[in-house]
């Protein structure tokens, strides 16, 4: 089973948004009703327990990385530690907390899911391209960062990469889509 979260809508809305839709249609659910009751009601509380759950998870990491700022001066800690406050709670305001955002929401589904699914990255060239586009024209983002970031969050991301999964998903460049054609396909005869 492989599936992809919906990330985009992780880095628009936030998931205080998202818990705070779940608890309108949880306070207008029909008690009288069947279905309200056995199938929808669960389904929006653990979609709540849920939403707290990874807003926790990330405020423990700002708190980590406040810790070890104190213990070390490191000024980029502090910096990550706000960007952990922030995201995945509140919508992604640059490229930074896109990429943060969705290291969260991946790492938690991996979490989640460790004993049968794979959770995909789904089009990261499609939801994280307008942060990118955004901060590269307005000088705020250059695509060194940007390509360190991603870099970052790939060598992240294989820690929770268990090593019984097939040799063949191991090509990660597979993984990842960047919107062209890989130099192998363009020397393809079509």
């Amino acid at each position: 089973l492989q599936w992809v979260p919906d990330y985009e809508k992780a880095m628009k809305r936030g998931f205080i948004d998202i818990q705070n839709e779940a608890k309108a249609k949880l306070a207008d659910l029909d008690l009288t009703n069947s279905v309200d009751i056995w199938e929808k009601k669960p389904f929006l509380e653990a979609m709540i327990i849920v939403c707290d759950a990874i807003m926790i998870w990330a405020k423990r990491h700002a708190q980590l990385d406040r810790d070890n700022a104190a213990a070390t001066s490191d000024p980029e800690l502090l910096r990550m530690a706000d960007i952990c406050e922030h995201v995945p709670a509140y919508p992604a305001r640059n490229f930074r907390e896109a990429v943060q955002c969705q290291w969260f929401v991946q790492m938690f589904s991996r979490i989640e899911q460790k004993a049968s699914a794979i959770i995909s990255n789904g089009r990261m060239d499609q939801y994280l391209y307008p942060y990118y586009k955004k901060y590269i024209e307005e000088g705020t983002l250059t695509s060194e960062e940007a390509k360190e970031l991603l870099e970052c969050m790939w060598v992240d991301m294989a820690q929770f990469i268990d090593l019984y999964i097939s040799p063949r998903a191991m090509n990660s460049r597979k993984a990842m889509p960047t919107g062209k054609p890989s130099p192998s396909a363009a020397r393809r005869p079509r």
